[in-house]
């Protein structure tokens, strides 16, 4: 029988409610301070005097729309799923924060290829 969130391992589990929570956060904040939190916490190339290292990580919970939220999850589900249960979750979260600061890591890399060649 389905009993909400209860299936799920605890890694996903969490990582699932701390991006929705992320998500609706953003929007409120947005709607009554007129403050877009993504400007802050989203990344921002290592040059750029917005960029903190805290981005490497705070980047991986923000979305821009509602279809981002809905397949990054999605995927987090259907994959996460299966690897949280296989590999054990201590293991699971290794693999996600590091893949996800790589990914910043990455994303920095391209840009700097685009704007120096």
């Amino acid at each position: 029988m389905f009993n909400g969130f209860s299936y799920l391992p605890p890694v996903v589990k969490n990582i699932l409610l701390l991006n929705v929570f992320a998500f609706i956060i953003t929007f409120i904040i947005k709607a009554m301070y007129n403050f877009d939190i993504s400007n802050t916490l989203g990344i921002h190339y290592i040059a750029s005097p917005l960029f903190k290292p805290i981005q490497l990580v705070s980047y991986m919970f923000l979305h821009a729309d509602i279809w981002h939220l809905f397949f990054n999850m999605f995927a987090v589900w259907m994959f996460g799923n299966a690897l949280e249960n296989f590999w054990g979750p201590k293991r699971f979260f290794t693999f996600y924060m590091v893949t996800g600061i790589g990914a910043g890591i990455f994303q920095m890399l391209v840009t700097y290829i685009r704007l120096h060649y």
